[in-house]
Formats: structure tokens, C-alpha cells, sequence
């Protein structure tokens, strides 16, 4: 299919693939006439495309998420070589004595297992991990906090470190990392390690786990979800399975539409899974852009419009509105084909129940996040709202929450803003560690208390 804004130039003559370059005018400033920023947008949906279909920079199946080694400009950690059952021997890093730190106690009530975090700061490489993390940068969060393990930098942070990498490896679903991990765990701290729990991963059609990354798209469908787009590349790269949810949309124009039709081609041809909710909110909002006989300059609308037709399996409709797309454009409609067995969409009835579904985890007086939160999440912040109105202890439940994205984040920090400033008591209830990070480097330990996580 040839789309009229982001079809594919003469590579030959001019390639302009991943060129994102600000062109200027005679005057030196940036040139935003329209030609320019449709050229621009082209050039990052061609990069998205190929990185997705590439596969980016994971590593295969068969190939453990373990980020490359990192030249420390600190002196090399002393390495100890032990034995585990079975004769293999394991290299157990050791650290530096801790720091002295103002510290709180995090962890069990026995001395024995408690982990000392700074409630006010955090350091930077853990910082910079958590942030990493939450914006989906797997390999590199445990990248960083391998080299800093590694490092003899983080004194009364070091066990910390460990833990928040445990949690990393968990969210990727990368569980032969994990089970490395837990033997250099115990062997140095002579405890038990964290436990792999296989019901915060989802199955994938190669044997390994994921998470699901939850995408929620904006209320405008413009060129402006480049950014979502970007999110839903980092987890294809990361081959987790995604679920985008349009339930929110409320507008959408050819630019919106061109991105997201060239979206599903991508999945279709790069075989990643994807789900998506509110799919027939998306079609009334492309089929409210269109009219029979009326030759827009964009076709993207119609051919987005047919795509929800494939999402849902309605062949029928399909055929009545490639007739109208036929008389309109006076070319050859788009023919009918079933969409393949990896993409897959939701009603809008399930959609609308999300808010219910949400409140549906209230367990006694615990409100429960779970999953991976990103966007916006106006779903939960609303049943957060509603959760909240009769109580004046609000205990989130974290345990199940698996990733927080930045983004996420800032929303739920408005909130918990909303209900301190209201004068009710906020407690998050054992986040992971990952997570936690995430939570202080926001501010948010200035606003709620953590009933913190036993190992």
C-alpha cells in the first residue's frame, strides 16, 4: 500500500531514514512549514519501523538479557571463586565495607535482613537505574547497576543494588539472568535470594516470559503520538507483548491515522505480539473522518478504518467500504485478509469495564496496582479518586506492580498530591525495589509512607 504521507521515497535518491536532522530556513531558524515536519515524522516512523522489525538490539531467544561488560575507572573488585552443588564454580563479587549513611531500615524485622535505603536520596547510578527502567531501558538499568555492584561505590547502597537488579531481570522476564543472579546472592550475603515469580510474567510463543507493556494513547490521534509510538518500539525490541488502549481517543486526523495503520503493518510484519483495547472507538473516530465521494488528500483514514474491520473480523463490512473506498479514490480497493494470530483486539465493552476491573482489586482496605503502568493511566487514577473518597488511610498495594514508566509516575504523583493535600494518609504497600527508586526520585516519599517489602 502506498500512503499518501509516509509512503516510501527512491531510497536510491534520496534516503532519509533515521534523518531527524532540524533543517533551517534563510533566516537560520528552524523551518516548521508543513512539508518539513511531515518529512521529519516520516523519517522517525521509518526508524521505528525498522527497528522493530530488526529486533533493535536484543539478544536472541536463546541468549539471557545480561548487559555487556563495562570498564570501571575504579580499581578491579576482588573475585572469589566458590563451588555450588554440581562442581561449578561461581564468581562471587565483593564489595567494600559499607559507608556510614542516615539511613532507615527497609526490609524484615530481623536485624539479620534488613536493607538500609536513604529515604530522602538516593544515589546517582541508582537514580539514573530507576529511571532507566521506567522508561523501559531494561538492558541498560541492569547494565548500570551490574557496574556499580561491581564498582565499590555504593557502600550502605550495595544490597539495595542487588535487589533492585533482581527486580530489573524479573520485569524483563529474563529469568536465566535471575537464577544467576541468586546464586551470587547467597553465596555473598549467605541468605536466601529473592523468589522468580512466574505470575509477573506472560508466556511468549519462543519459551521465554515477559511482561506486558500497557501503552494508553492520548486523547488527540495526531502526529503528537510519535511519542507513544517510541514506547510501544522500546517493548517491541524488547520483544514483550504490548497492549495499546484507544479508549481515551477522542479526535484523530491523516497524520494520526498514517502512524497508526503503518503501526499494525509493522507488528504484522515483524510477527510481535500486540492487543488492542478500545478498537471500536478507534473505528468510529476514523470512520467520522471519511465520507463516500469525498477525495481527501490522505487516504490514511480509510485505510485505518479497514484495518479495524480485519482487527474484529468483520469480512462483510470490510467489503462495503473498500466499494466505497474504490468509487472514492477510483483505484483498487485493499483486498481482504484475516488478521494474523498475534494481533488481537478487545471490545470497547471490555475496555469501559477497566475502571471497574481496577476497583474490583480493592482487597479489604488495600487498593492494588498492577502490572506496568505508563501513560496516563486515567483509568486508575479514577478508580484511585473513587477508592479514596470514603477513607481517609489510602493504602496502595504494590506487589504486584511491576514497572512504573515516568510518565505514569508524574500522574500518580499529582494525585497522591491531590489526596495529602486533602488530608488523608497515603501508604504504598511493599513496591518492589525498582519501583521504590522510582517513587523517591519523584518525591513521592515526601507525600506517602511505605510499608516496605520483606526480601
Amino acid at each position: 500500500m502506498v500512503f499518501s504521507l509516509f509512503g516510501r521515497k527512491d531510497r536510491a535518491k534520496n534516503d532519509s531514514r533515521g534523518d531527524t536532522r532540524v533543517r533551517r530556513g534563510a533566516d537560520g531558524r528552524p523551518d516548521e512549514s508543513p512539508s518539513e515536519v511531515a518529512r521529519q515524522m516520516a523519517a522517525k516512523i521509518d526508524q521505528i519501523e525498522a527497528e522493530m522489525i530488526a529486533g533493535g538490539a536484543v539478544p536472541p531467544a536463546s541468549t539471557p538479557l545480561r548487559p555487556a561488560p563495562v570498564a570501571a575507572p575504579q580499581p578491579a573488585p576482588a573475585v572469589a571463586a566458590q563451588s555450588v552443588p554440581g562442581g561449578q564454580a561461581v564468581a562471587v563479587i565483593e564489595e567494600a565495607a559499607p559507608a556510614q549513611n542516615t539511613v532507615s531500615m527497609l526490609g524484615d524485622t530481623q536485624a539479620a535482613g534488613r536493607i538500609e535505603v536513604n529515604e530522602s536520596a538516593l544515589p546517582s547510578d541508582l537514580e539514573e537505574a530507576a529511571i532507566l527502567y521506567a522508561n523501559g531501558q531494561s538492558q541498560h538499568a541492569a547494565q548500570t547497576l551490574r557496574h556499580v555492584i561491581a564498582g565499590h561505590t555504593l557502600g550502605a547502597f550495595t544490597q539495595q543494588a542487588w535487589l533492585m537488579l533482581f527486580d530489573v531481570y524479573q520485569g524483563a522476564g529474563a529469568k536465566a539472568d535471575f537464577e544467576a543472579l541468586a546464586v551470587g546472592y547467597a553465596s555473598k550475603y549467605e541468605r536466601s535470594p529473592p523468589m522468580w515469580h512466574a505470575s509477573l510474567a506472560t508466556a511468549m510463543p519462543d519459551g521465554r516470559t515477559a511482561s506486558v507493556a500497557q501503552v494508553v494513547m492520548p486523547q488527540r490521534l495526531d502526529g503528537d503520538i510519535i511519542k507513544q509510538l517510541e514506547q510501544v518500539q522500546r517493548a517491541a525490541n524488547n520483544r514483550r507483548p504490548v497492549m495499546i488502549d484507544f479508549s481515551s481517543a477522542r479526535t484523530i486526523d491523516a497524520n494520526g491515522a498514517a502512524l497508526l495503520q503503518r503501526m499494525i503493518e509493522t507488528f504484522k510484519k515483524s510477527k510481535r505480539e500486540m492487543s488492542i483495547a478500545g478498537v471500536d472507538t478507534l473505528r468510529n473516530l476514523a470512520s467520522a473522518s471519511i465520507q463516500a465521494g469525498r477525495r481527501d488528500p490522505s487516504d490514511a483514514c480509510w485505510l485505518l478504518a479497514l484495518e479495524t474491520l480485519r482487527l474484529t473480523d468483520e469480512k462483510q463490512r470490510f467489503e462495503d467500504l473498500s466499494i466505497d473506498y474504490c468509487v472514492t479514490f477510483e483505484v483498487s480497493p485493499p483486498s481482504w485478509e484475516s488478521m494474523p494470530p498475534w494481533i488481537r483486539a478487545q471490545s470497547d465493552a471490555a475496555s469501559t469495564l477497566l475502571v471497574e476491573e481496577a476497583m474490583s482489586n480493592v482487597e479489604g482496605n488495600l487498593f492494588v496496582l498492577r502490572g506496568e503502568l505508563s501513560g496516563r493511566i486515567a483509568d486508575e487514577i479514577a478508580a484511585l479518586r473513587k477508592y479514596a473518597e470514603s477513607r481517609n488511610d489510602v493504602m496502595v498495594d504494590c506487589r504486584l506492580l511491576t514497572r512504573l514508566e515516568f510518565v505514569a509516575a508524574g500522574e500518580l504523583l499529582n494525585e497522591i498530591a491531590a489526596l495529602s493535600g486533602a488530608g488523608k494518609k497515603v501508604v504504598f504497600v511493599e513496591p518492589n525495589y525498582i519501583v521504590h527508586a522510582l517513587m523517591i526520585v519523584m518525591g513521592l516519599h515526601e507525600l506517602a509512607d511505605f510499608r516496605r517489602r520483606k526480601i
